[in-house]
């Protein structure tokens, strides 16, 4: 009896010792409980995937000329973008540097910042670069319904950010894309010396080798819309040449070349402004040299 009643005793001890070391196993398995910070950034991480993935949705619609449904898309996109800049970058965005003294900026960029400190400032010029592409894209939906006013005004929210003085260098194609746009809506308003301007300062950026370079559909485009707005005002000089221009982007770029309907129509445009610069000379007009 007494062998047996040891036994007993053994085994419970063993028993209670086998359960504290699976919970003290567990412990160490089982994640700690988050707290509100990690919370909110797994919330932010969801927003972030959220808005992407409504972006490149409203992208596809616009190759599909689904122009309702990519507004819709984009838009959401933007506004949880928008939502990730307010709650996760608030105090940067009340920061005012045009209120500052050239004394207070110099000593704000001296102060060493610290790993979590640049990694913010990597977030939030990658989350600015994302929210001015969604204006960017709405402003073209609205631009192909012909709603000029809501495109300006897209498109020139988007170059604000472009052309912001922290990022201006990185984005500088993208500000000049913004200007060809805003080209596109002065265009087509007839507002000439506006667009002039416009399309001037978006192709001396992008036909830089860094960027697109001369032989690029873009380019091509650019200096068509720019010879038509020169036609128009009799600027024969600046008409002829940026033709030329054209017909030499479109003719040497790889996507189209010297046997594509683009380049048949620079041809065709050009043809006809030499026939009315010659009709110009026949009435006594002066003679230019364009190339």
């Amino acid at each position: 009896m007494g062998f047996l009643k040891n036994s007993k005793k053994k085994s419970k001890k063993t028993e209670i010792s086998d359960v504290a070391t699976i919970v003290s196993k567990l412990e160490s398995v089982l994640p700690e409980e988050e707290g509100p910070e990690a919370e909110a950034e797994r919330l932010s991480e969801r927003r972030m995937r959220d808005a992407k993935t409504a972006y490149g949705l409203g992208k596809i619609d616009i190759e599909r000329k689904e122009y309702e449904v990519a507004g819709n898309n984009i838009r959401e996109a933007l506004s949880l973008y928008m939502l990730v800049l307010e709650t996760d970058f608030k105090e940067e965005e009340e920061v005012d540097e045009s209120q500052l003294t050239f004394a207070e900026i110099q000593k704000k960029k001296a102060n060493k910042k610290s790993p979590e400190e640049i990694k913010k400032e990597k977030d939030l010029k990658i989350l600015k670069k994302k929210i001015a592409d969604c204006r960017m894209q709405l402003g073209e939906v609205a631009l192909v319904k012909e709603e000029l006013e809501s495109a300006r005004g897209y498109f020139q929210d988007a170059l604000y950010i472009y052309d912001d003085r922290d990022y201006a260098d990185e984005f500088e194609k993208d500000a000049a894309f913004a200007n060809m746009k805003l080209g596109d809506v002065a265009f087509r308003e007839a507002d000439d010396e506006h667009a002039k301007d416009l399309y001037k300062r978006a192709v001396e950026v992008l036909e830089n080798e860094k960027h697109l370079g001369w032989a690029d559909p873009v380019i091509g485009y650019i200096y068509k819309l720019l010879a038509e707005l020169y036609l128009d005002d009799e600027q024969w000089k600046e008409c002829l040449k940026a033709y030329s221009l054209s017909a030499g982007a479109k003719k040497n770029s790889e996507s189209i070349g010297e046997f594509h309907p683009d380049y048949a129509e620079i041809m065709f445009r050009w043809g006809k402004s030499l026939v009315r610069y010659g009709r110009h000379l026949e009435h006594g007009g002066e003679d230019v040299v364009y190339v």
